[in-house]
């Protein structure tokens, strides 16, 4: 409300024209109103089209910030200036859009012929790879005559597709006679099989891959080759040792048996040297020197070695008993004297005593097996034969043993009862005989009433033991007589 009201003045007009007024205030107010809304829905949209210029201005800014320029102010420029510069711009314009328009009809006229001579190469089998490092000068010829190019490009390729068709077909056939070699091959059945399924599965078409498969295969074989030529070095350097000392160990042996043979000799009353103990080898020799038994040594144990390999796994596993019997000296012998061990004869006590008088011959031994047991042709030995032969034999061993042992000293033999009903003197003089060249000193132990006087008579000693009953006990007496043996009646 005014303020002032109180000092408005009343008004005096009648009330029909005061009304009227009114109604006409009211009426004029109405249409203020009506224009007021008019105004304001302008207002609107004039703002609204403000804000779309607004906005469309500043996409156009940003077009023009990307061709890398700002906006130009033209308020204080003259526009018809500006006119003709912008009517140069276009004239520019238009002849550079008609250069590009002729560039790009020839571009498209080059990727029409690279697509072209692209088709060339996939039709045969060609396949464009990236190339980093390309000379300008290949690419300038690759732009002005690339039909030749394309042209040249195919017929090397069909030249390498016929060789490399030439070359797979050859290597077809290496590979069929590869697998024919290796069927004619005597390798290790499990190696055999290996190689071929691993040759038989290689994807040879992809040439690089087989090619570093067969290298490695190589390789490891080379390798293999190396350590199987390395044992086999050692192998060979361990068997040439192995047959050094067995042959070595096979002429000792023989050496022993020559010299326990030669000690069995006695020089009878004809100045004859009368050996009581021969060998012989039958046709053959024994062999004196390592030379001539290497070689059949040698083979012998690559035999052996093949044989006990085909039953065990490894020589690790070979047990130690059948090394013993396949390098026993016994065996090893017997090979060096190509299985034929020599024959043992033996003097055979005659009643003639030829040994004492007569120059050794044939007729005068027996072969060992056969005086003990006998032959086809002839019969084993009388009691007498056996002790003595038996006996000879028994100090040809002990004599050995003392020279190994002790040296050259006398060797005391102790026997229980040896003679029985022997008391010969064709069986006792050879016996003695030897006894006295070998140093023997001969105890013979046996009761009184079995000893012949044939027999004690040949002893320088003669020592009586007897039993006698007492009150304490039995008592041993002895009696030690030197010279003889002396007869008493109350002995007996």
């Amino acid at each position: 409300m005014d303020p002032s009201w109180q000092e408005v003045p009343f008004i005096e007009e009648a009330p029909d024209v005061l009304k009227g007024k009114w109604n006409d205030a009211k009426n004029k107010m109405k249409t203020l109103e009506d224009d007021w809304q008019k105004l304001k829905v302008q207002k609107g949209r004039h703002e609204g089209v403000l804000k779309t210029e607004a906005n469309h201005l500043k996409k156009i800014e940003d077009d023009v910030r990307k061709h890398g320029r700002g906006t130009d102010p033209w308020e204080d420029l003259d526009l018809s200036i500006k006119s003709v510069e912008i009517q140069e711009q276009l004239t520019q314009s238009r002849e550079n859009l008609a250069e590009y328009e002729k560039l790009l009809v020839e571009i498209g006229d080059k990727i029409n012929s690279l697509g072209q001579n692209l088709n060339k190469l996939d039709a045969h089998g060609i396949t464009p790879m990236m190339i980093v490092d390309v000379s300008p000068s290949f690419i300038q010829e690759v732009k002005q005559q690339s039909e030749r190019l394309v042209e040249e490009w195919i017929q090397q390729h069909i030249d390498w597709k016929r060789k490399e068709e030439n070359h797979r077909k050859e290597m077809d056939r290496e590979r069929q006679e590869l697998f024919a070699r290796l069927q004619n091959q005597h390798w290790d059945q499990d190696l055999l099989e290996n190689v071929k399924k691993t040759l038989s599965e290689l994807p040879w078409h992809e040439e690089g891959y087989a090619l570093e498969v067969l290298n490695s295969m190589l390789t490891h074989a080379e390798h293999e080759l190396a350590n199987l030529q390395s044992d086999k070095e050692r192998a060979e350097n361990a068997r040439e040792m192995w047959t050094d000392r067995a042959a070595y160990r096979v002429i000792r042996i023989v050496q022993a048996l020559k010299q326990m043979v030669g000690s069995m000799k006695i020089t009878n009353q004809a100045g004859h040297s009368f050996p009581l103990i021969r060998i012989d080898m039958k046709n053959s020799q024994l062999p004196e020197r390592p030379e001539e038994i290497r070689e059949i040594l040698k083979d012998y144990f690559l035999q052996s070695m093949d044989e006990v390999l085909q039953q065990y796994e490894s020589i690790e596993q070979v047990p130690d008993k059948v090394l013993d019997e396949m390098i026993g000296d016994g065996k090893v012998v017997l090979v060096a004297l190509r299985k034929r061990y020599p024959v043992l004869y033996v003097y055979k006590p005659q009643t003639t005593n030829d040994f004492l008088y007569e120059s050794p011959k044939k007729h005068h031994y027996t072969e060992w097996e056969t005086i003990n047991k006998g032959s086809m042709k002839e019969a084993k030995g009388s009691g007498g034969q056996l002790l003595a032969a038996r006996t000879l034999v028994m100090m040809m061993l002990m004599t050995y043993k003392r020279q190994i042992g002790t040296g050259n000293n006398w060797t005391v033999l102790i026997s229980d009862n040896p003679f029985g009903q022997a008391v010969s003197a064709h069986i006792l003089d050879p016996i003695f005989a030897i006894a006295d060249i070998l140093r023997f000193q001969w105890l013979v132990l046996s009761p009184p009433e079995l000893i012949k006087v044939e027999v004690s008579q040949r002893f320088p000693v003669f020592w009586e033991l007897e039993l006698k009953q007492e009150a304490r006990g039995e008592v041993l007496i002895e009696q030690l007589q030197h010279g003889g043996r002396t007869f008493e009646d109350t002995l007996f």
